[in-house]
């Protein structure tokens, strides 16, 4: 008989072993996966990255425990097979990039709205906003809250996260996981979603004052340091 050899990318459910995890797609999944994977699986990843420490990735053993206890049946008892390649790990990595960066950009669009409402068109006047928005330390910026009365060291402050800036961005992560049932929703606080949308607020704040605006910087795991080293 003739041995007949085909790429691996032949077989639907299968990878070729060298393909760049960057060059992974949707369709590196079966059809029948895709689907599920896009409409259960990203935003239960998505809540569960929500709820621990900020830019911190799930590790194979959750984003596997993940699967197993959300996907479908036919579908949840095959992660082992499907992530071959690491194609299912790509794949989160890649969609929670793309939240990070949506926070950011929400971020970025709720101040700009902000600087249009106020008339702040000016560079002087930007600066000025942004030296009142990050008075105090990383514990209590003036732009956590909702309410500040009083100035310099009398100032006292109230509705903490509650500000417009950080509620609406804050509202892109729970866009993203509108579609879970209310009773499969995860019982811890979503502390790691608050914290980002803080760091995005924070970060909209100081490129804009500098006239820049790369929203995909956001997603990076210096962020952080970049954005509380900033003066």
């Amino acid at each position: 008989s003739i041995l007949r050899v085909e790429p691996t990318t032949s077989v639907p459910e299968l990878v070729t072993p060298g393909k760049r995890r960057k060059d992974i797609r949707l369709r590196d999944l079966p059809k029948e996966v895709q689907g599920a994977f896009r409409s259960i699986f990203v935003p239960t990843i998505i809540e569960f990255c929500g709820c621990i420490e900020a830019w911190t990735s799930p590790t194979a053993s959750d984003i596997q425990e993940l699967w197993e206890s959300t996907m479908p049946d036919g579908i949840h008892d095959q992660f082992s097979k499907l992530n071959g390649g690491k194609v299912v790990e790509a794949l989160v990595q890649d969609k929670l990039t793309t939240w990070r960066n949506n926070t950011g950009k929400a971020a970025l669009k709720t101040l700009k709205g902000i600087f249009i409402k106020e008339n702040l068109n000016s560079v002087d006047q930007r600066k000025t906003y942004v030296a009142q928005q990050l008075t105090g330390t990383y514990k209590s910026y003036h732009y956590y809250y909702s309410v500040a009365v009083g100035e310099g060291s009398n100032v006292q402050y109230a509705g903490a996260f509650q500000s417009p800036l950080i509620s609406k961005t804050f509202a892109e992560h729970l866009k993203a996981i509108d579609s879970i049932p209310q009773a499969r929703r995860i019982a811890d606080r979503p502390t790691g979603a608050i914290v980002l949308a803080i760091l995005a607020v924070r970060y909209a704040i100081i490129s804009l004052f500098l006239q820049q605006d790369h929203s995909s910087f956001f997603s990076g795991s210096s962020c952080p340091n970049v954005l509380f080293n900033w003066e």
